[in-house]
């Protein structure tokens, strides 16, 4: 909890707080109405002459008139947080019953219900409790303030207890390789989240508490290079995250998630296959595009993880440069730096300076070679002439922003799928042990 700020702390534990406070509350409120009725009980009989008539028809009617209430209230108040309960684990089966598609198994929740729960929350007492203001009632009390605004803490242990429900249908799930029902799954449980604005409030607590943990020590993340240098640059990017962008952020890598799946980069990565994971990630759609292109694109759309996109180029001029395996060091980083000066240099070649398209691509692609060697990268010459192209077609003359750097820098796999030849990734092997 230290890692998190007060109002969200307040927030996070605001369900377990209000669930354990209940019963207090209630024995509380039993031992108040018995005095407030024994007094009630003492005034009227002085009001109305009763106080000298011991045991006669009237005082025994009174009393049994006001035990009567007593005990109705009292019933009442004892049965309320029980009603309530099974009113959320109704209304979190049903939340969860209603959105299986055709062939999905029955939720185990809702077996257990339908057998245990259901005949005891039908009980006549019970349903009578909610029907004269016990379900008012049990709202009003469930009301938190989370940061100025009435939260009703019922429908959000229905949407928590739906994702636990779903979180539990994915075991034995292969995270490698998802299934549609897995992805169905999936994409229900965020959806879930992103439709309650208290419980993102809660999760992009613990996203900013988790970079301040690993900021300060206080966890400890770390694997081999390059992944641990990319994690940690990257982590970074979320320090801010708030209800507002975290569901934007769920939804982009949570398709990123699906493309690695489908495409089988994550195959590819248990495997430990150098080879395998390059072709997975080169590996083109209907359209001619490659993951790492759609990869790129996710995270471009979103303007929150779009800093990422310079994390993947800086991964690629590790890649270049032959020190892959030495993660994005510091002299990559200067390389980086380095690149998008000579990369302007290149974008400033002017088309009309040369009489041929071929004869201007050409001065493009050894601009490029030369400043590529530059900074002690050397690659084949048809990789350095499909780079060259993409360059002189999409950015002759063009103003250099750090986006376009990036996209140049990233048409690096697009150069090696297109001439057939995949780059190595040194430092996998050991990234997966």
């Amino acid at each position: 909890m230290n890692c998190f700020e007060p109002d969200e702390a307040v927030a996070i534990a605001a369900i377990p707080v209000t669930t354990v406070a209940f019963p207090i509350l209630f024995v509380v409120l039993f031992v108040l109405i018995g005095l407030l009725f024994l007094i009630a009980y003492g005034i009227i009989s002085r009001v109305l002459g009763l106080a000298k008539m011991h045991n006669t028809l009237l005082t025994r009617l009174l009393g049994m008139a006001l035990g009567a209430i007593q005990g109705i209230a009292v019933a009442g108040l004892l049965l309320m947080p029980l009603m309530g309960f099974f009113g959320i684990v109704h209304d979190s089966v049903e939340s969860v019953k209603n959105v299986r598609q055709e062939g999905e198994p029955s939720p185990r929740a809702a077996l257990f219900y339908d057998e245990y729960v259901s005949p005891i929350a039908d009980n006549p007492v019970l349903k009578a409790t909610g029907f004269f203001g016990g379900d008012y009632m049990y709202k009003a009390l469930n009301k938190v303030h989370v940061n100025g605004e009435a939260v009703d803490m019922r429908e959000q242990a229905v949407t928590l207890f739906a994702v636990c429900e779903e979180t539990a249908d994915l075991q034995g799930a292969d995270f490698t390789t998802l299934t549609e029902q897995d992805k169905a799954l999936i994409v229900r449980m965020t959806n879930r989240l992103n439709e309650s604005p208290y419980v993102l409030d809660i999760f992009s607590s613990m996203v900013r508490g988790t970079v301040r943990a690993l900021d300060g020590g206080y966890i400890e993340i770390s694997m081999s290079e390059p992944y641990n240098s990319t994690f940690h640059n990257s982590v970074h990017i979320f320090a801010d995250s708030s209800a507002e962008n975290l569901s934007e952020d769920i939804e982009t890598l949570r398709n990123i998630y699906f493309l690695l799946s489908d495409d089988g980069v994550l195959v590819a990565i248990a495997n430990g296959d150098d080879k395998e994971v390059t072709d997975a990630l080169t590996t083109a759609d209907d359209s001619g595009e490659i993951v790492m292109r759609r990869i790129i694109r996710e995270l471009d759309q979103n303007e929150h993880t779009r800093p990422l996109v310079s994390e993947l180029s800086k991964l690629s001029v590790s890649l270049m440069a032959g020190s892959f395996g030495d993660g994005v060091s510091e002299n990559v980083v200067a390389t980086y730096e380095n690149l998008k000066t000579g990369l302007q240099d290149v974008t400033a070649l002017r088309k009309d300076d040369y009489e041929t398209d071929e004869e201007y691509k050409g001065a493009v692609s050894d601009k490029l070679d030369e400043t590529l060697k530059g900074e002690g990268i050397e690659l084949e010459a048809d990789i350095i002439d499909k780079m060259a192209d993409y360059v002189a077609d999409n950015y002759a003359g063009a103003e250099l922003s750090d986006a376009d750097v990036d996209d140049i820098l990233i048409s690096y796999y697009d150069a090696y799928k297109a001439t057939g030849e995949l780059p190595p990734i040194p430092g996998l092997e050991e990234a997966v042990e």
